[in-house]
């Protein structure tokens, strides 16, 4: 008898004390209420067969967090265009601890030039402000029969991809393969 009713002090004592800390009283702390954004993608490539892409973006509240999170995007490329829908969310909380809200982010290439471009994803509530970087790539659309000079090297916007494994494509004219160096047609 005397064990039972041990194991039962033993046990509403850390009902109490999990209450506690769930609520931010007593003993543990689970910390300030917070948010944090998580993206569906780690990078993105804006091209001509795929010049637009969806991204889901999840706010991820935590310690009880329950505000309105405002969505906007910072260092977006001239001319690409890019929305969220909804602009704002506020992850409901089943619990205590977290609960999620998502939007979509759309992004299009519009007139974008190709590059290599970073992208914040902003998230703000109150004095609050979370942000993602977010890689974009924009790949330019290549005409066919185009002659390209590269004289300069490789445009910045281009990615060599060496699917053999023999070493990539350069501006090296080693076998020479035009009496024009430097100058390549491409054919697409």
């Amino acid at each position: 008898m005397r064990k039972l009713l041990a194991i039962g002090f033993l046990l509403v004592g850390l009902m109490g004390l999990l209450v506690a800390c769930q609520q931010g009283g007593g003993g543990a702390q689970l910390g300030d209420p917070d948010f944090r954004i998580v993206l569906s993608k780690a990078s993105v490539d804006l091209t001509p067969s795929a010049p637009r892409q969806e991204i889901l973006v999840q706010v991820v509240a935590k310690n009880g967090f329950n505000g309105q999170v405002t969505l906007s995007l910072e260092d977006v490329p001239e001319g690409m265009n890019a929305s969220f829908n909804p602009g704002a969310v506020t992850p409901q909380s089943l619990e205590v601890v977290t609960g999620v809200g998502a939007a979509t982010l759309m992004l299009e290439k519009g007139s974008a030039e190709g590059g290599n471009y970073t992208i914040k994803v902003v998230g703000q509530s109150g004095s609050v402000r979370k942000e993602v970087a977010l890689p974009v790539t924009v790949v330019s659309s290549l005409l066919p029969n185009q002659v390209f000079d590269f004289s300069q090297g490789i445009p910045p916007d281009w990615r060599i991809i060496d699917n053999t494994g023999n070493g990539a494509w350069s501006t090296n004219d080693e076998c020479d393969r035009e009496t024009d160096y430097g100058r390549v047609r491409i054919y697409v």
